[in-house]
């Protein structure tokens, strides 16, 4: 878990660097595409650690006992769309640059807020 943990710090670190590099490069026909995907490839290496380490701490039974099984399979299930998501978007990146820059923010969006409590939270103000 340490070294999972250490890996995921890595990528997180190195993180400045890509966005830095997506900013600066983003008007440039030619190596915008290379920013893109190399901001992307990070992305992808992030969100695989968060998952591997989340599956692992699932198998390992790291998870307390507080946490009701809803939010358990809200996490686990936003984890492995967003996967496959940034790899669609890595590929459509080598295209569309522009365009993959706004759906790393759509799926980032997604991975943060918490829509099952906010749809609840809106049915039960209705109710009331």
């Amino acid at each position: 878990m340490l070294r999972l943990n250490l890996t995921l710090l890595f990528f997180v670190s190195v993180l400045p660097f890509p966005t830095h590099m997506l900013a600066e490069y983003l008007s440039n026909k030619g190596d915008e595409r290379i920013a893109v995907t190399i901001y992307g490839l990070n992305l992808l290496a992030i969100g695989g650690f968060i998952a591997i380490i989340w599956h692992y701490a699932l198998w390992q039974r790291l998870v307390t006992k507080d946490n009701s099984e809803d939010d358990v399979r809200a996490l686990t299930s936003k984890l492995n769309p967003s996967l496959v998501s940034y790899a669609v978007v890595i590929g459509l990146g080598l295209w569309q640059p522009k365009v993959a820059v706004v759906l790393y923010l759509v799926i980032a969006l997604f991975m943060i807020i918490p829509f099952r409590s906010v749809l609840r939270e809106a049915r039960r103000r209705r109710r009331s």
